[in-house]
């Protein structure tokens, strides 16, 4: 199943724009790309609305005092895996939860303060989930890319403008 839309090239373009600078005015926007002002406010308005994309401000957890990064991937019972990753989900500390293929079934990113925080994440509030089989935490040592910029192929360009 695919949540995949039909993007025209306009679309992409005010993306591609956003992703440089999230903080661009409608007017600004509307400069660079050719177009009105109403269109591009009619156009992240469907954007943001439809789930392709959201604006946001994006903080370094690093500098914010979340200094522990972990990856866990888990195996879990099928017939669980759903009610277990809406488990994960809904907790403070996890960022990102997938269902995946290969050794694992499901993959969980989630931040700490300290040890001591993963600690008691572990203990206490994961050990009862029913339907874990195996978890592997891995301690993220050094992020070497951390990156919410993605390219649509080849850089495209309207009116002159590349995006890559």
């Amino acid at each position: 199943m695919s949540d995949h839309l039909n993007l025209d090239d306009l679309d992409l373009e005010l993306i591609g724009q956003l992703m440089k600078d999230g903080r661009q005015t409608n007017v600004a926007l509307a400069k660079q790309v050719g177009t009105s002002v109403g269109t591009v406010r009619n156009r992240i308005q469907k954007l943001t609305e439809n789930g392709v994309m959201q604006i946001v401000g994006v903080a370094d957890p690093l500098k914010v005092g979340f200094s522990v990064h972990t990856i866990m991937a888990l195996t879990v019972d099928h017939s669980r895996v759903r009610q277990i990753a809406e488990q994960f989900a809904s907790m403070h500390p996890v960022r990102y939860v997938a269902y995946v293929s290969g050794i694992c079934n499901l993959v969980v990113m989630s931040v700490f303060r300290s040890n001591e925080e993963l600690l008691t994440f572990l203990r206490d509030d994961i050990a009862d989930f029913v339907g874990i089989q195996q978890i592997e935490t891995m301690h993220v040592l050094e992020t070497v890319k951390r990156s919410y910029n993605y390219s649509f192929g080849a850089p495209f360009s309207l009116n002159g403008n590349d995006i890559p």
